[in-house]
């Protein structure tokens, strides 16, 4: 199976079609990562060109790594110019452990996630004018992954440490449980072992990132 992306006319025409219909509430949703998207400067320029009285644009899920690849700078500011205020960059980053990253193959390693989060807070932190910051990442972190132990939990507490530390700010951190697919890398290879295993951990790792990261950050936002 091949990854395919839309083309960029094809969303831009259906973002018309909706609005002429009096829709005014757009989020560019379903993606894998906007940055990679087709020609995604090109399709917020075109969407507020052709829809004038749009309220709110936002975008989905976003790959850390696009965010600092050759043109993650030019792609963050256009989000900052044309998407509304309060939008959120959904970073799949699952855990700052780097032996759970490499055992699961996840895209994103703890200092490339670190650098997105510098590079969308340079552009993105400033307040839009409903007071809501116009552009910020949000973090998935995912418990029952592989090789998942009480380190693990450790490297992502100390690592969001650092972010509120350095004084970066987040928009939100979403706490999963994995689901084991069929025919996945995760089934093949220890299916929900880990998940069995530290079960009873997780409302205490859920609460203490709640109780000593979100609340602070809260308070920032």
């Amino acid at each position: 199976s091949t990854f395919e992306n839309r083309r960029m006319e094809d969303v831009v025409k259906e973002v018309v079609s909706y609005y002429k219909q009096g829709a005014r509430f757009f989020r560019l949703g379903k993606q894998a990562d906007f940055y990679a998207s087709d020609r995604p400067i090109e399709m917020l320029q075109q969407i507020r060109k052709k829809c004038p009285k749009i309220e709110v644009l936002h975008i989905d899920n976003v790959n850390p790594n696009s965010v600092i690849s050759k043109n993650g700078e030019e792609i963050t500011k256009a989000i900052v110019e044309y998407c509304t205020p309060g939008n959120i960059a959904a970073f799949g980053v699952e855990s700052f452990d780097p032996e759970v990253v490499k055992a699961n193959r996840l895209n994103t390693a703890p200092l490339v996630a670190m650098k997105a989060i510098e590079v969308i807070n340079k552009y993105g932190a400033e307040r839009g004018e409903n007071g809501m910051h116009k552009f910020l990442p949000g973090i998935n972190i995912i418990f029952g992954l592989l090789k998942e132990t009480k380190q693990t939990q450790k490297e992502n507490m100390n690592y969001l440490q650092r972010i509120l530390d350095e004084g970066l700010l987040l928009r939100r951190i979403n706490i999963r449980q994995v689901a084991v697919l069929p025919d996945t890398f995760l089934e093949k290879h220890g299916g929900n072992k880990y998940l069995r295993k530290n079960k009873h951990l997780y409302w205490k790792w859920r609460n203490e990132i709640r109780q000593k990261i979100d609340f602070e950050m809260l308070k920032r936002l």
